[in-house]
């Protein structure tokens, strides 16, 4: 049994009847030429200079088994099958202004016949004649439960914002609720989510809200190395209607084929609040970042 699935597993590796056919040995050598005939106990190889040579089946090394798409980080398997990337952006001036800005994506995927899980976190701050301007940071994890042949899902998310420019510092906010997988291929994915949430601010407007959350999504694979995501939320305050909170962001991925994991990240966020003490309540941001996938 055993030599069948080594001669299986060499039929795959080299398969017959090329030139050029490489065939590793135990002993780290190469043999290379036309494979003429397996057995169970040997192949037969037509080299150009040594003529017909037969090799036995236990002097050639088994091909390795593929690697997985996404490896655990550090040779473990902490985070095996999941996609990552990091992003960072940097941009500052010195003269008779000083103005510097610094942001750091991060954002870890992983999509099973169950289940789909994203976690994401970012950090923006931006500083002017040595004063803070901004200082944010949020982060979230979604998890969707998905059914077999069924487009309709089950989701549940967190997010936790700290903002030093706020009416509050913290805001704590969940949700659950169904999802639809509209249209899915593979260039382009839409899927829509309605449910119920909670959230509550903390530091200066502490304030409790239950929610309603609707919400559309966009991925578009435009080629192999590109790809543009968008993303649109709003939540209806069930405590003072018509008052509502909306979020959304779009992101275009471009990766340096000649770097590989190397890529640009362009994006923009936006915030919207009806009921606050700002001018607007719109918060804004864009950006251009160098990415790395993992």
């Amino acid at each position: 049994m055993k030599k069948s699935v080594t001669l299986w597993l060499l039929t795959l590796t080299i398969a017959s009847a090329a030139w050029a056919e490489e065939i590793k040995l135990e002993s780290g050598d190469v043999i290379i030429g036309e494979v003429v005939e397996t057995t169970e106990d040997a192949v037969v190889v037509e080299h150009p200079l040594l003529g017909r040579i037969t090799i036995p089946v236990s002097q050639i090394k088994p091909p390795e088994p593929p690697k997985p798409p996404n490896p655990g980080l550090f040779g473990t398997s902490f985070l095996e099958g999941w996609s990552r990337q990091v992003s960072a952006g940097l941009s500052g001036a010195a003269g008779n202004t000083s103005n510097f800005n610094v942001d750091v994506q991060a954002a870890v995927k992983r999509a099973t016949d169950r289940h789909r899980q994203t976690w994401s976190a970012a950090f923006f701050y931006a500083a002017a004649d040595d004063e803070t301007t901004t200082n944010r940071f949020l982060t979230m994890y979604e998890h969707d439960l998905l059914f077999e042949n069924s487009r309709w899902f089950l989701f549940g998310n967190t997010r936790y914002d700290y903002d030093e420019f706020k009416a509050w510092d913290h805001r704590i906010a969940v949700a659950l609720g169904a999802g639809y997988d509209i249209f899915e291929s593979d260039w382009l994915e839409i899927r829509g989510r309605t449910g119920v949430g909670y959230s509550q601010t903390l530091g200066g407007e502490d304030e409790s809200r239950p929610e309603g959350v609707a919400g559309l999504e966009a991925l578009w694979n435009i080629t192999e190395h590109q790809n543009f995501a968008l993303r649109a939320t709003i939540y209806p305050d069930f405590s003072d209607i018509p008052e509502y909170r909306t979020t959304s962001g779009a992101d275009w991925n471009i990766d340096l084929v000649d770097v590989q994991g190397l890529g640009l990240k362009i994006g923009v966020l936006h915030e919207y609040e009806s009921n606050t003490d700002s001018e607007s309540g719109h918060d804004l941001r864009y950006y251009g970042n160098v990415s790395y996938s993992f």
